[in-house]
């Protein structure tokens, strides 16, 4: 068996693409709102619709509120009318009060346990979804999640009550988002697989086994859907990193006929937090791509991390940043003019013009590490850590 904590942030070896998604890409959700995982349904990881976080007044961020739970955070805080939701290890989804940080709810979810696994327990680690369903005739709001039971849950949202759950695996087997704290040898294709609503097989690429330099080199992150000109004709794609240090970029519709162009970011690795291995999903704002990386080399500088931006056509790298506090594990998210990347105990502001970072912080707590993506909603910046705290920002 492999000890393995860093699955924890990582997908399953097979990555899906749903033909069936709205093409909404880079526009705007509705204003004030982060509804679920990396903004939309595209994983854009972009609110175009932000207006009081901007490159002018991220210098003034300061720390609002905590708050704290008793185990460490990987999920990406959602935000939806005034609420934000989040999930934490303990096996505990909760809602606290966007303004202030007050717990409104706590819904206990399961937790997943193996001594044979480090760590040995883990809860939820699943981001969750907003939307509304019918519940007896009348529109409600609801919380989508993955449990740390291997139950899938549907939560009111304004009282965190569960209104239905069903079972997609028993742990210690299975576990909700990744496949498990704790797995065998990896004997799987690496692949991206695109399919339709039905998961109907419509298309797949495999990496060749010469660019696969150990067992564990899968794409453990999310797709990110962009549109391109290369050659005078627009292209929907799709850009994906996978551990062995390569960033690939495939036509959406044509991912059989291989990647359109691919760069290496970092070098290769199966340990995400040691600084090899690339799991952090990338960020499109309509222009650039932005992705975050582990140690890497940028001129003759060795970085523990980084942040680039790159041409969506070419993978030409436009500026990069050297982030010496940790590697990046989480999604880089964005808001016109600047992207939020967090790397080890640190959370950057980056100018997406030219890469100038113009705001962090850096946690100093014991057993500090950001792992999962930043989310920029409503003026406010949200962030969970491994120290078991949810931190706001605001200016």
């Amino acid at each position: 068996m492999v000890r393995a904590a860093s699955r924890l942030v990582a997908a399953a070896v097979v990555i899906g693409v749903l033909v069936g998604l709205p093409i909404t890409e880079a526009r705007a959700q509705t204003s004030g709102d982060w509804p679920t995982y990396l903004y939309n349904g595209t994983r854009t990881g972009y609110d175009g619709g932000e207006k009081i976080i901007t490159s002018s007044t991220a210098r003034k961020l300061t720390k609002l509120w905590v708050h704290t739970t008793g185990r460490p955070i990987s999920t990406q805080p959602i935000q939806v009318h005034g609420v934000v939701y989040y999930g934490s290890w303990d096996g505990y989804e909760r809602a606290v009060d966007a303004a202030n940080g007050a717990q409104r709810w706590a819904a206990f979810l399961g937790v997943t346990t193996d001594r044979r696994c480090a760590p040995p327990s883990v809860g939820v680690a699943s981001t969750a979804a907003v939307g509304t369903i019918k519940v007896h005739g009348i529109a409600t709001r609801a919380v989508f999640v993955g449990g740390g039971d291997g139950n899938f849950y549907a939560l009111n949202a304004s009282t965190g009550r569960e209104v239905w759950k069903t079972r997609l695996g028993r742990p210690p087997g299975y576990f909700l988002w990744s496949a498990g704290p704790c797995k065998k040898r990896e004997t799987l294709g690496v692949a991206v697989v695109r399919t339709d609503a039905s998961l109907h097989l419509l298309g797949s690429w495999q990496v060749p086994s010469a660019m696969l330099p150990n067992h564990d080199s899968d794409f453990g992150s999310t797709p990110t859907l962009f549109s391109a000109s290369i050659g005078g004709v627009v292209h929907r794609m799709l850009g994906i990193q996978n551990k062995n240090g390569i960033y690939y970029a495939f036509g959406r519709y044509a991912i059989s006929s291989g990647p359109l162009w691919q760069d290496r970011m970092p070098s290769s690795g199966n340990c995400p937090k040691c600084g090899t291995g690339d799991i952090s999903p990338s960020a499109y704002n309509g222009h650039l791509l932005f992705i975050g990386s582990k140690k890497t080399r940028i001129g003759r500088v060795t970085c523990a991390g980084s942040i680039r931006a790159v041409r969506p056509s070419t993978g030409k790298v436009v500026w990069a940043d050297c982030l010496k506090s940790g590697p990046v594990l989480g999604a880089v998210t964005a808001v016109p003019g600047l992207a939020f990347v967090d790397a080890g105990n640190t959370v950057y502001a980056v100018g997406t013009n030219r890469g100038t970072i113009v705001w962090s912080d850096k946690d100093t707590h014991g057993g500090s590490g950001f792992w999962g993506a930043p989310t920029v909603s409503g003026g406010r910046v949200y962030v969970g850590n491994q120290d078991g705290h949810l931190y706001a920002f605001g200016t």
